[in-house]
């Protein structure tokens, strides 16, 4: 008999041991514990009651809670499939009790249709529970998707704790993609602030080789033409009535010499008109447009708000330019009647708007071209406006005319004291 209770009480203590091991815990019946006491006090044996006790109280619930996580992370086929099993059984053996404790109360086709009805919708809730918590890292998801499309890059899909392993994979897919895509935009950003600087320093070398070239050719070249013309206004003086065929050679000369001496001053001008470093913005506009478009008979009108004092040096020609191109523009394509120029400088910001009745031209055509089609006009404006933190639009209808506005920030070019 001792044996045979040493042997039953093996027995129960190796499938208390398995159950520990599965994270399960229970409580002995009190006739348990006085058996399993009795056979160690009669053999000597270590107090394994005490161990098994120690043993639910320290790792039981942490075995409990660790197998409850692992379910909770199985694949959403498995979690369907336990619940689905586990309310069939429920409902099996509830409903063998349920016949056998109210079978005879239950008399009418309402009461089981109840019944029915209620399996029923306790199966679809246990079935919504658990689709919703496994679908819940997919909403999850599409916040970050979401976050994505109005710019936040920074957003980042968050692993749940009761999570599908297939969507614990695809967040971090969608994860390692966004930082690249994170790493990309700060290295495209970084590229494109590098070539604005760069773009800045190409523009201010461009503006001092240009007020070089003006000035030599002002004072150098423009110097000698005018003192050749000089020498042949002496010379055509000596010479006497009968030599005409001189006479008229040297007042040809003298013709092509002045018209040559008007070209290299023009020139000058358009490098770096000393109007505006003298003057100042508008009456180096003023002075443009008369001489490319009033000039031809095309008819202008200027209008200046808020431009008393003098800009920024650098902000001066950045809007000087931005004119003169579109001037030059005009003069030579647009084939217009009428333009109209606004020079506007507020607290905030300095404004430039030209605008002709021209033949207009397709812009997103002109801008998708190549560089030597479409020539360096537009793109060149819209560079001098980016250096400087402004904004340039073009906004032209065919057959209509064109619109050509250029907004720079107050701060980047404040007005001289």
């Amino acid at each position: 008999m001792v044996s045979s209770g040493i042997r039953k009480s093996g027995c129960e203590t190796a499938l208390r041991h398995v159950l520990l091991s599965w994270g399960f815990t229970f409580r002995l019946r009190d006739d348990e514990r006085q058996r399993d006491s009795s056979v160690t006090t009669q053999g000597k044996a270590p107090h394994i009651d005490t161990l098994t006790r120690k043993h639910l109280a320290d790792g039981g619930t942490r075995g409990t809670q660790y197998w409850l996580r692992t379910l909770l992370r199985w694949p959403i086929l498995y979690k369907i499939l336990i619940a689905n099993a586990a309310m069939i059984l429920v409902w099996s053996l509830g409903g063998v009790w349920l016949a056998e404790t109210y079978a005879q109360r239950v008399n009418s086709v309402e009461s089981y249709v109840s019944l029915v009805a209620t399996g029923i919708l306790l199966s679809l809730l246990t079935n919504f529970f658990v689709v919703r918590t496994a679908l819940h890292p997919l909403s999850s998801l599409e916040a970050v998707v979401q976050e994505v499309q109005r710019g936040n890059l920074h957003a980042r899909a968050e692993l749940g704790a009761v999570s599908d392993p297939s969507f614990d994979r695809l967040a971090n897919t969608m994860n390692a993609m966004l930082d690249r895509l994170d790493s990309y935009t700060a290295a495209i950003e970084a590229e494109k602030t590098r070539s604005q600087l760069l773009a800045a320093e190409v523009i201010k070398a461009q503006e001092a080789e240009r007020q070089r070239v003006a000035r030599e050719l002002h004072d150098e070249t423009s110097q000698a033409l005018a003192t050749l013309i000089i020498s042949l206004e002496m010379i055509e003086a000596q010479v006497g009535p009968e030599q005409k065929s001189l006479a008229s050679g040297l007042a040809e000369i003298k013709s092509l010499t002045s018209r040559m001496l008007e070209s290299i001053r023009q020139l000058a001008y358009d490098l770096r008109p000393t109007m505006l470093d003298d003057l100042g913005l508008v009456p180096a506009v003023r002075w443009c447009m008369k001489n490319h478009l009033e000039k031809i008979g095309i008819k202008v009108q200027l209008d200046s708000v808020g431009l008393g004092q003098r800009l920024d040096p650098e902000l001066e020609t950045a809007v000087y330019r931005i004119v003169q191109e579109s001037i030059t523009n005009i003069a030579k394509h647009a084939k217009a009647r009428h333009v109209k120029i606004l020079l506007r400088a507020d607290d905030s910001a300095v404004t430039a708007v030209i605008e002709d009745d021209g033949v207009g031209f397709d812009v997103d055509r002109v801008l998708n071209a190549s560089a030597r089609e479409r020539g360096l006009g537009l793109f060149g404006m819209q560079e001098r406006a980016l250096v400087l933190e402004g904004k340039l639009d073009c906004h032209s209808i065919p057959g209509v005319g064109t619109r050509i506005s250029a907004v720079f920030p107050l701060q980047v070019g404040q007005a001289r004291s």
